[in-house]
């Protein structure tokens, strides 16, 4: 039996589905088990569909994915476990008829999907709802008009189901009219679950608009069937701040001068179907004609403080302000006496500039619209931020020195590119009532998850041992404080996310690299310390937090940065497809382009946790031929010499973040047994099996790879025997090899890399006299020791000797620099308001992110091991 916990910020919400993913030990269950799977909730079961997500070495579950709905009868603490019989309750299942196009019903709702070549999504939504489209507006720059855009349909797949949940990908593109390349691609997912009126969907856009384009808007569309209903009763609803409804009718019978009957009125503001204006007992109905009838609506939401409501009766005539606020909660309702259509965008304001609007509210076929990117904001301007002439090698390294940004005319292009936005639409059977609506507002803001217990997901061994659940586990003198920095650095980044308005289409998600003191700012215009692009593992640092915490804040915080630089952060597309942008002012304008930003280490936690989200694995099916971008790009380019010529299908591997990256993306597509997972096998192995020709091992630096097989051989002139790099184990490296150790565990392929492994960990922190013994060369003066200290206690686990996990401790805590974390006061400093642009609750000069990381991931490493050592004992 496994202990579930379910996690909700608001309990208000409307029945929809929820997906999690369940981890398994070795042997524990295997695939013909998954139909037995039974949660229960208060000793009540319930619907479940489960399937398989990663594999065993001998064939048995490793993750599991489920479903279920919420139906607000979830308890907290729930359970799954195994049942005697396989039957499934078929009462009620999911219908797909038998039609050209591809359509599914339920016993509440009936969608039907638009076919290839049609310029809509969704067809027909009830038969209320028609036309649903992706539609981008984009102008010429150089002539400042807007150019022809269509948008049409390529695909159409079911891409999973079960008797919970139907998942419907629609692949499309905007095709723009005259230009090359003409098609800029999206993605919409739909899931549509049993027993919900509310359907999630995501909407995915690959940048590829041709130079000298701007985008103007981007915007998902659906048309409304009001029929012949009267004016005052076709009603509008828009979501205002913290649950607040703005409800109005196209004609508003309330606040006259001659009052209609109360029956009435209250009848409209809760959005009644009203009877016939001839059976009222109303003497001045004949004037009601004169009360203007209000065509279109529109909340805009420009910045992520601000929102102004307005409408209008045509287009010929002007804007009234309805009222204006903070943080609209982007959610918006179209209809009639009959059904209609709500939409809402999750993380509407943090998404900056968002907006909805509804059009011809007064016709007999309304739209609504819900503005991924807002057509009332300025053009998107990704233009680079400056023009630095560098054309040599020499003049950007020395300009890196200054800037510590590697600047290179060209390489700041976001061509390939991707932005993913989570959306719901809601089929309600009626409109809703101020309450119903805000029932829906919170379902699209919600924070909803099933998540297992800590100690189960730890003793499973999935993701190893380089975390620990809480409390710390067998606590001594040497972690006293731990826990409590690591909740301090977790709240000061929470806080610096919000003070400093981290928010906005391209940069919801990342955070800043490094702090400025002297300006009591976040360095956002100077260079490499910027945006921080998963640099030194910011990804990894959060989601080992969340798994020890179990907080949903922390979840908040580690998705949105999974989706950012999973997508922002990585080209999926042209010449540098398969490679991340370093940090920097800009998310795609540093010249260095490497695999340690794509790297799929950092998507695997969300994608197993959440139950296998789909464009989360999609990305990761992407980069398991992300080898072929090193033919493309030599990431080392200007700080090694490299072969003249290489042997064919051969490529230069940097032996620790190139091959962490590389791992990562095979052993995951391995473990799935997704698309080519034995050919990902073949490589990974090839790469293990060969690692004992290296004199160094992973003092290496830099190694030859078939592209075929995956082998390596040493490096030969002039490429340098060995070296050695403060970077090469902070970008994952460590925690694949624990996991590859215990998923290989009965491999002689993975000897010599595990003995290299300790060898490298035992000489980094060592010092000179332990390096010249182990290599016979001085590592010399190296940085990022306090992170490092996690080698030698992965070490304590592999040679069975705790004493090293004693020493890990001791340098974790004294083998720091003056970047590094010993010795501080763990506070924050209160700062006058003259100093900063916006009231700020606090600063701290001395955090910098890349530190807040190395020491998150660990400390949180050798809690672990504690735990690890504690079970041993």
């Amino acid at each position: 039996m496994v202990k579930l916990c379910h996690k909700k910020s608001h309990l208000e919400t409307l029945p929809h589905v929820l997906s999690f993913g369940v981890p398994w030990r070795l042997g524990e269950l295997h695939e013909n088990d998954l139909d037995r799977l039974q949660i229960a909730s208060a000793s009540s079961p319930r619907a479940l569909s489960s399937k398989p997500l990663a594999y065993w070495p001998d064939g048995s579950i490793k993750w599991s994915a489920h479903s279920t709905l919420d139906d607000g009868t979830l308890s907290g603490d729930l359970s799954l476990g195994l049942k005697e019989t396989t039957h499934q309750d078929t009462t009620a299942v999911f219908s797909i008829p038998e039609t050209k196009n591809v359509a599914i019903e339920t016993p509440n709702l009936r969608v039907e999907f638009g076919n290839a070549g049609d310029d809509c999504v969704i067809k027909n939504l009830n038969d209320t709802v028609y036309n649903g489209r992706s539609h981008l507006q984009v102008i010429d720059e150089s002539a400042n008009t807007q150019i022809s855009v269509d948008s049409k349909v390529l695909s159409v797949e079911i891409e999973s189901r079960s008797h919970v949940q139907i998942v419907v990908l629609v692949t499309g593109a905007h095709v723009i009219a005259n230009k090359v390349p003409t098609q800029v691609p999206y993605q919409l997912r739909f899931y549509i679950g049993l027993h919900s009126d509310v359907i999630a969907a995501q909407h995915t856009f690959l940048y590829q608009l041709p130079e000298g384009l701007r985008l103007k808007s981007l915007g998902i569309s659906f048309d409304i069937d009001l029929g012949t209903s009267q004016p005052f009763n076709k009603y509008v609803r828009l979501g205002g701040s913290e649950g607040g409804v703005l409800a109005e009718a196209s004609q508003n019978l309330t606040g006259l001068w001659k009052p209609v009957p109360k029956a009435i009125s209250k009848g409209q503001v809760l959005g009644e179907r009203l009877p016939d204006i001839a059976d009222w007992d109303y003497e001045w109905k004949d004037l009601l004609k004169y009360v203007v009838r209000w065509n279109d609506f529109k909340l805009s939401q420009l910045s992520p403080y601000g929102f102004e409501l307005k409408k209008r009766v045509s287009e010929k005539n002007s804007w009234v302000k309805i009222s204006s606020g903070t943080k609209s909660d982007g959610t918006a309702f179209v209809g009639s006496s009959k059904r209609g259509l709500g939409i809402g965008l999750k993380n509407f304001w943090e998404q900056y500039p968002v907006g909805l609007e509804v059009a011809n509210l007064d016709l007999n076929l309304a739209t609504l619209t819900l503005w991924l990117y807002s057509p009332d904001s300025e053009p998107m301007d990704l233009r680079p931020y400056q023009n630095l002439d560098l054309p040599t090698y020499e003049e950007q390294l020395d300009a890196m020195k200054i800037t510590y940004e590697d600047w290179e005319p060209g390489f700041c292009d976001p061509y390939g590119i991707a932005k993913t936005h989570e959306f719901q639409l809601w089929t309600p059977k009626s409109t809703p009532s101020k309450k119903e609506f805000q029932k829906f507002s919170n379902t699209v803001r919600a924070t909803n998850l099933i998540v297992p217990e800590a100690q189960h997901i730890f003793k499973t061994r999935v993701f190893a041992d380089y975390w620990a659940p809480g409390p710390h586990i067998a606590p001594g003198a040497d972690a006293s404080g731990v826990d409590s920095n690591l909740e301090f650095l977790f709240d000061y980044y929470e806080a610096q996310i919000k003070e400093n308005s981290w928010y906005g289409f391209w940069d919801f998600g990342d955070v800043m690299h490094t702090y400025d003191a002297d300006r009591h700012c976040w360095r956002y215009d100077v260079g490499g310390y910027a945006w921080d692009n998963s640099e030194l593992s910011t990804d990894l640092w959060l989601w080992l937090y969340f798994l020890r915490t179990q907080d949903i804040r922390v979840w908040d915080v580690a998705k949105a940065m999974t989706r950012h630089t999973g997508e922002v952060d990585v080209y999926h597309s042209g010449k540098w497809k398969g490679l991340g942008t370093r940090h920097g002012v800009q998310h795609f304008g540093d010249s260095c382009k490497q695999l340690r930003i794509s790297n799929a280490l950092y998507r695997r936690f969300f994608f197993y946790l959440s139950g296998g989200d789909e464009r989360t694995g999609e990305l990761m099916q992407e980069l398991i031929d992300s080898q072929n971008s090193l033919t493309v790009l030599d990431s080392h380019r200007k700080v090694r010499k490299a072969p003249d010529v290489l042997p064919p299908r051969h490529v230069l591997v940097n032996i620790g973040t190139d091959f962490t990256a590389l791992a990562s993306a095979w052993f995951t597509n391995y473990e799935r047994r997704s698309s080519g997972w034995q050919r990902s096998e073949k490589l990974i192995k090839g790469f293990l099996k060969t690692f004992e020709v290296l004199d160094y091992g992973f003092a290496t630096g830099t190694v030859l790879m078939n592209l075929d097989n995956g082998q390596i051989t040493k490096p030969s002139l002039p490429l340098a025997p060995y070296a050695i790099s403060h970077l090469s184990s902070v970008f994952g490296l460590t925690e694949i090899l624990s996991e590859l150790f215990i998923n290989f565990q009965n491999d002689d392929l993975i000897e010599a890399v595990k003995r290299e492994w300790i060898r490298y960990s035992l000489a980094y922190n060592g010092g000179e006299e332990k390096q010249l013994e182990l290599y016979g060369f001085s590592f010399g003066d190296k940085i990022l020791r306090q992170g490092h200290a996690r080698l030698i206690s992965h070490s304590s686990v592999l040679t069975n000797d705790e004493s090293l996990q004693k020493e890990a401790w001791n340098q974790f805590f004294t083998l720091t620099d003056e970047t590094e974390y010993k010795g501080k006061q763990w506070t924050t400093e209160k700062l006058d308001t003259s100093e900063t642009v916006n009231k700020q609750s606090a600063a701290c000069g001395w955090i910098t992110t890349n530190i807040t990381a190395q020491y998150g991931i660990a400390a949180l490493a050798l809690l672990g091991r504690d735990a690890y050592w504690a079970g041993q004992n």
